[in-house]
């Protein structure tokens, strides 16, 4: 770094002293991230800021960094063709990946066994090698495959399986198809605390097919998002052991079953949802943090559901963007954006990312993300925006100031704890910096706060707070 960053760096430290209903999102734009990509079906970000993508037909995992693809990652050879559901279908990363270095995808019609499973590859030299295969195999049918991974708070890894056109497989607690499975990682055991017993990976049963689990980032609940037949798409808050009734019901039913959970939320006509995460930025308007956001095959939308406190009811619906052709996948990225998969053309699959930025976004910025937020032994993001090129330097604490002090460099909220390498930024105008957190079981029920400063033409300029709930 040269002399002013040295001086930013020390200039930070010597200052720094011990829903209501949506409405109209104004102010959204999409902005072309990435390009040149084969029908891509889901993605996930590692700690370190890199992008990790999965093309469903050529079984290539791709890394896209600075705004480039920068080759391939991996790959699980499938088979497949571009009007199927079929090869790889889902991704994860280790909450510990910065130690352990493991990504997980779900992978359908795989080359020499035909089946659905699980698969770990771990990165060595910057690729992804020896694949191994994780939990139960089961049948591949045409559509309806295994699908979205995700972790949990517990550190335990999520697995989604469509019901292989059989529909009465949802119901049957002896078959791997139309459930959400529950597993160690990252060695693909089953937990022994699961609902039905500790020979069986089901968390929960009677799904039909789905493309999104996301995880809460308060409660750290996991709600799904289902596509239904002729009846609703749904979404489901999931319970351990929870029976989600396909396929004797489908939607919110008339005579209440007590047997079977609800949907928070359902669209007859069906939209076809596609990939789920939660808001938990703090770039866009406040009434979006923490807001379930998706997207739709049959719209073209990109949605966001504000839920009440409880997480039990939708309170309103509003669509962010209007991208008016298919969306695969929305994930909340570690500059404080969400993140899309869309495509130029009608297939299954997105050839391109995109970036969701608010223009009342605060400039420069930051953000603080985490792979999955489990306390001990999990992994942050610190992302910074700003212009290419420019110094700067971020720190992290465990409180924040109840107001604002305003300073001639900007308003300064968090303590700094822990000051973070200083940095320039990248040539896309982020730098991310990847955190492991310590072995501490005190860290959980803990807030992480985050702020950042950078010099521009030699001016230093603060940025705005965020934080981290952990659990």
């Amino acid at each position: 770094m040269n002399a002013p960053s040295r001086r930013l760096t020390a200039l930070l430290l010597a200052t720094c002293p011990a829903p209501s209903s949506l409405a109209q999102a104004p102010g959204f734009q999409s902005e072309v991230v990435a390009q040149g990509l084969h029908l891509v079906s889901a993605m996930a970000f590692a700690p370190d800021g890199r992008l990790f993508v999965v093309e469903r037909l050529t079984g290539y995992i791709k890394v896209v960094e600075h705004g480039a693809v920068t080759g391939v990652w991996g790959h699980v050879p499938v088979s497949s063709s571009e009007f199927e559901s079929r090869g790889l279908l889902g991704i994860a990363i280790d909450p510990d990946f910065l130690r352990n270095g493991h990504v997980y995808v779900s992978a359908s019609n795989r080359i020499g066994t035909d089946d659905n499973s699980v698969v770990r590859l771990t990165e060595v030299g910057g690729v992804g090698v020896n694949p191994t295969d994780l939990g139960p195999s089961m049948f591949a049918s045409v559509i309806h495959n295994i699908g979205p991974l995700t972790f949990g708070v517990d550190g335990k890894l999520y697995v989604h399986t469509g019901d292989a056109l059989a529909s009465s497989t949802g119901q049957n607690l002896d078959s791997p198809h139309g459930k959400v499975f529950r597993m160690n990682a990252p060695d693909g055991s089953i937990p022994a605390d699961n609902p039905f017993g500790p020979a069986s990976y089901v968390w929960t049963y009677g799904h039909r097919n789905a493309f999104g689990l996301a995880v809460h980032p308060l409660s750290g609940v996991i709600y799904e998002v289902e596509n239904g037949a002729a009846g609703a798409d749904e979404v489901n808050r999931l319970i351990a052991g929870g029976n989600y009734g396909w396929v004797t019901h489908e939607g919110m039913e008339v005579v209440p079953d007590p047997l079977t959970e609800d949907p928070i939320h359902t669209w007859s006509p069906p939209i076809g949802p596609t990939g789920a995460c939660f808001y938990s930025g703090a770039l866009y308007p406040a009434a979006f943090r923490n807001a379930l956001f998706l997207g739709d095959w049959n719209r073209g939308h990109l949605t966001a559901l504000e839920l009440d406190t409880a997480g039990l009811s939708v309170l309103s619906e509003t669509t962010v963007f209007d991208y008016d052709r298919e969306l695969f996948g929305v994930v909340d990225g570690p500059d404080g954006n969400l993140w899309t998969l869309t495509t130029t053309g009608s297939n299954r699959g997105a050839d391109r990312i995109e970036r969701v930025v608010h223009a009342n976004a605060p400039f420069p910025a930051v953000a603080i993300g985490a792979t999955s937020r489990v306390a001990v032994g999990a992994s942050l993001t610190v992302g910074v925006t700003a212009n290419p090129g420019d110094p700067g330097v971020s720190w992290v604490g465990f409180s924040a100031l109840p107001a604002a002090v305003p300073t001639v460099f900007g308003d300064f909220w968090v303590p700094s704890q822990i000051v973070l390498p200083s940095f320039n930024v990248g040539s896309d105008g982020r730098h991310y910096v990847g955190l492991s957190l310590p072995n501490d079981s005190s860290l959980v029920a803990s807030t992480l706060h985050v702020q950042a400063a950078t010099l521009s033409s030699g001016a230093i300029t603060l940025t705005n707070a965020d934080s981290v709930k952990l659990h």
